[in-house]
């Protein structure tokens, strides 16, 4: 089940195409079907709920600022969650309007009870959400609005759907409070690219890497020093051979026959005539 921040991106941040006098798409905006439920993506403070040309919209204070800017905003809405006022406590999961940017009257009402918000073809050209880092309370005020929006990389709202904070507590499973069931905790399928991959299988391919070299070295070093070589000289025999001979002088000769009959018993045979030589 896909949930709402995976939809399609239909106008990207920073697009020349739009905003031209702005100087490019100061929001993203998000295809979505018209009503879906849309939830707070991080927790903070409500400061703004207010009615532009552009749909309802939901300036929130961050708890934990973006790169240094202090607040988002929710836009292209088609109805508030009717529960919420300015200084209202937002965490996590918790809804806060349905999607809107629609062109035509789909007939009926708004989830909320009211009727849909119907937008201008120039400020919006399909059922769409739209979300925007700011500096100011209200979106199109403070630092970043009346300069080019290239200036200001840091008001992308990526971030917003990205790192695995999004959201712990989920999306809804009815349209009126926050969902119970958990989402998911291994990275967030942004619409513009594929799931994203968690830090840990990093980690684990680095320590899986590096473990592999180590025992690799590791029996390189031991197959090397077992292979000892051993050189053996020619005719070492006939060496050897050689020096018992010419060590066994005449004497020692006699010597040994002496020893060998009285230790062994054994008739030696007298030495040649002339004696040993």
């Amino acid at each position: 089940m896909t949930t709402w921040y995976q939809a399609p991106v239909s106008v990207p941040f920073g697009d020349a195409n739009y905003d031209k006098g702005m100087g490019g798409s100061h929001d993203m905006d998000l295809a979505e079907p018209l009503d879906t439920p849309i939830t707070a993506l991080r927790s903070g403070t409500i400061v703004d709920i207010s009615s532009p040309p552009w749909g309802k919209q939901v300036g929130i204070q961050l708890d934990e600022p973006i790169g240094g800017v202090p607040y988002y905003s929710f836009l292209h809405l088609d109805a508030v969650n009717p529960a919420l006022s300015r200084g209202t406590r937002l965490n996590v999961g918790d809804l806060v309007g349905w999607s809107g940017g629609e062109n035509v009257d789909p007939g009926g009402r708004t989830p909320a009870g009211t009727p849909h918000f119907l937008n201008p073809p120039y400020q919006s050209s399909q059922p769409q959400i739209g979300l925007a880092l700011m500096y100011g309370q209200v979106y199109g005020s403070g630092k970043g609005w009346a300069n080019p929006i290239s200036s200001y990389p840091e008001l992308n709202p990526a971030p917003l759907l990205q790192g695995g904070r999004i959201p712990l507590t989920s999306m809804l499973s009815l349209p009126g409070g926050p969902s119970s069931s958990p989402a998911p905790t291994g990275g967030v399928q942004i619409p513009f690219g594929g799931p994203l991959i968690p830090p840990s299988f990093f980690y684990r391919a680095g320590f899986v890497l590096f473990g592999s070299i180590l025992v690799f070295m590791g029996l390189k070093h031991f197959l090397g020093s077992s292979q000892i070589s051993v050189q053996i000289p020619q005719n070492s025999g006939e060496s050897s051979q050689n020096s018992g001979e010419s060590s066994q002088t005449p004497e020692n000769k006699r010597a040994s026959a002496r020893y060998l009959k009285r230790t062994s018993g054994a008739t030696v045979a007298p030495p040649p005539p002339g004696g040993y030589t």
